[in-house]
Formats: C-alpha cells, structure tokens, sequence
C-alpha cells in the first residue's frame, strides 16, 4: 500500500507567527519535522502542504532547496488543501502530521501505521483520546476515507482541522486507536507558543546533538529529571489548525 506523509505547515500561525521556520540547533522547526518524519518505515513519499499566500514561499523555497514536494494550496479550507495535496500523490493511506512537532517520535507514528493496515480500517490515530505527549500526534487513514470527508464535510470546523467529519461519525468509519502504556499526555513537546519555542531550545541546549535522535520516552526522562527545565509550566490547548 502506497503512504505518503503529508505535514501541514503555514507561516501565519496566530500564537507564533512564522514558527516553522524559526531555527533550533541546525535547522529549522519544519526541517527538524521532516527529518524525523523520514525515519518513519513504511513511508512511501514525504509532502509538505502549505498556502498560495506570499508569506508561504518561504516554506516553499524551503522544501525545494531540500527536494521535498510541496503542494500550495486554499489557505483557509485546510480540508481542501489536504486534500488535493493527497490527490496529487496517487495515495492509498495518508499520515497527517503537522508542523510544530520538532521532536516527533518516528516509532510511535509508525506504531499508528501499523495499526492501521494490520486492523484494515479507516482511521487510525493516538489522539482519540490522547495519551502521548504533544507533538507526537499522528494520523492515517485511506483516501476513500479522506474523499468521503472531503465531499461531506460541511461545517468550518470540519474544514479548517482536516479530520473531524471522520472522527465525528464513527457509524460511519471504522476508527481505531493507539494508546500509550503510560498515559504522557500532559507533556508538551510542540512549538505553538513562544513559551514552547523557548523550552524547546532549552532542551536543546542542554542535550545537545542527542536532541536529534531522541525518542519520547528519553524526552520525557529527561524533563522531568533536569532541574533546568522542571520550573517551565505549559498549559496550552493542543493545536490542530496548521
């Protein structure tokens, strides 16, 4: 089965404007994403979906200096703009992951895969509810899925998140999630904020090149066991609009 990653990302972010290209380390926001992204098995093709908005081109730039497709689309229907980024791939499954997830864990996403093609269904995600940390939010679900959502969706809600229509008529998908062994979800590991950016770059400060490769559980050690980083408090809504 062909899977294509598409990560949703935007400069016009309304908490943080321009986040995704802000640097930590080596790279930026969006790179670090798409570094991660790539250790992802069983990963086909990798796009990034962006606005027809000037602000945008620098995103654009970005993913052809670094030979990553890059699809430009409606600004405001997300929905729309995933969508025809999907259509643009020819794929089967689609993982949606966005932006603001610099230290995502490439295991837990394809955990989520796995669950999706070994059960057959037509949504799977570990976000429904929640029990991993922030910034490993991952979603796949098959393109018919994606088409009926596309086609059906009629709210703006339903439009600017991408899944909601899926994940709101579970009469009419078959939906599956994967939970942590450890519920983690009070953890924050995604820049939406300043004060997410600020904490990120400390991390990476103080890990240095491991930031690169660590996954959840050794983050998650690792804040809680740092003096440094115990006293930033985030209590930020998880995001879902990129």
């Amino acid at each position: 089965m062909k899977t294509i990653v598409i990560i949703q990302a935007r400069m016009g972010s309304e908490r943080l404007p321009n986040k995704v290209m802000k640097v930590v380390g080596d790279d930026t926001i969006l790179g670090h994403v798409i570094n991660r992204v790539v250790k992802i098995k069983r990963v086909s093709e990798i796009m990034v979906a962006t606005t027809t908005l000037p602000e945008d081109q620098s995103i654009f730039d970005y993913c052809t200096n670094r030979n990553v497709k890059c699809y430009r689309g409606n600004s405001k229907n997300v929905l729309d703009r995933f969508y025809r980024a999907a259509l643009a791939t020819s794929a089967e499954a689609i993982m949606r992951i966005t932006a603001d997830c610099p230290v995502l864990d490439p295991d837990v996403s394809y955990k989520v895969l796995d669950l999706f093609l070994r059960k057959e269904c037509d949504y799977a995600s570990n976000v429904l509810p929640p029990t991993y940390p922030d910034g490993m939010d991952t979603e796949v679900f098959s393109f018919e899925t994606l088409e009926s959502a596309f086609r059906s969706s009629t709210n703006s809600y339903q439009k600017e998140h991408v899944t909601p229509y899926i994940y709101q008529n579970p009469n009419l998908f078959k939906i599956l999630n994967l939970e942590s062994e450890k519920d983690l979800s009070s953890f924050r590991l995604v820049v939406d904020t300043k004060e997410d950016f600020n904490f990120i770059k400390k991390i990476y400060e103080v890990l240095g090149d491991s930031f690169y490769t660590a996954n959840h559980k050794e983050l998650i050690k690792f804040v809680t066991q740092n003096p440094d980083l115990k006293y930033i408090k985030l209590s930020s809504k998880r995001n879902e609009n990129t």
